[in-house]
């Protein structure tokens, strides 16, 4: 979750952008992901186990 800034997440040569206040979710079974920023950003990461 995005709780401040924004940024990009790239997989594949594919880029989505993220906003304050939106949520992504990433699938376990993905071996490689970038998560670039746009400044500051501050992420809330939450997995289960």
């Amino acid at each position: 979750m995005c709780v401040e800034g924004d940024f990009e997440v790239e997989y594949q040569g594919d880029k989505t952008p993220v906003t304050k206040g939106e949520t992504v979710l990433i699938p376990a079974c993905i071996d490689e992901i970038y998560l670039i920023p746009g400044g500051e950003v501050t992420l809330l990461e939450v997995y289960v186990n």
